[in-house]
Formats: C-alpha cells, structure tokens, sequence
C-alpha cells in the first residue's frame, strides 16, 4: 500500500512518542492552549513520521516540523512553546543557556519518562473534535 502525506510548507508539526505519558500529557497541554490551532500532532511510530523524518532519530525525543525546518529535543519544546505565544513565550529566556546544557536536561528526564509518566501499551487516539489536527 501507499501512503501519501499532504503537508504543506506552512504546517507545523509536533511529532511525539504515542506510548509516552509525559508526551502524551505534553500534547494534550499545546492542544488545549493553542485556540488558533497552528500546530498538528502526529506520533513517531505514525507514518508521517516515517515519511517526513526518515533520517531522524525516533521515539526518544520530540521533533517539531516548523515549514520544513526539523528542531529536536530542548530546541523542540523552546520553539514550540515560543509559536504557541502567550505567557508560554516566556520559556524563550532559556536560549540563554546553551544548547548542548538544555539537551542534557533533556535527555536526563527523556531517559525517566517511563518511569515517571508511565508508558502506554496503545498510541494515544484523538477525539472526534481533535481528529483533523492529528496526523498518522
């Protein structure tokens, strides 16, 4: 079979690991907080994922796909946060930091996420109402 993704330049996608709970909880949050809807979700083990980051590391971090441009882990979440506006713009002060301090965060609570927020056996499902933001 063959899959086909219609994306355009101007999307904005945040691709997250489905069986995360703490990504999971990170795109219920973005979701619920962006009313103009300017980002859309598509888990890693989707197949937009595989079509669009094929040459990208998977399931062990965030990747937000900014108008064809790909920003990964603590870059990721700056990027996202700083597009959704509001008091979450506020995270930008942490590009003060350089990045390869923000990625070992990152990557220490990366390597807990399991442990922490719990793993889930199934990809979360969109409501019928978050259905045309979500990706696979």
């Amino acid at each position: 079979m063959v899959y086909t993704v219609k994306v355009n330049q101007a999307q904005k996608i945040i691709f997250f690991d489905g069986h995360c709970g703490l990504c999971n909880q990170f795109v219920n949050i973005i979701f619920s907080k962006d009313s103009s809807h300017q980002f859309h979700f598509a888990s890693l083990q989707g197949q937009t994922a595989s079509l669009l980051l094929h040459s990208q590391p998977v399931l062990d971090t965030i990747i937000y796909w900014k108008q064809g441009k790909t920003f990964i882990k603590s870059q990721a979440v700056l990027e996202i946060l700083r597009d959704l506006g509001g008091i979450y713009s506020i995270f930008s002060i942490f590009y003060i930091f350089p990045r390869f301090l923000l990625d070992r965060v990152y990557d220490f609570i990366a390597a807990r996420r399991y442990s922490w927020f719990g793993h889930q056996s199934e990809c979360r499902l969109p409501t019928p109402s978050e259905r045309p933001y979500f990706l696979d």
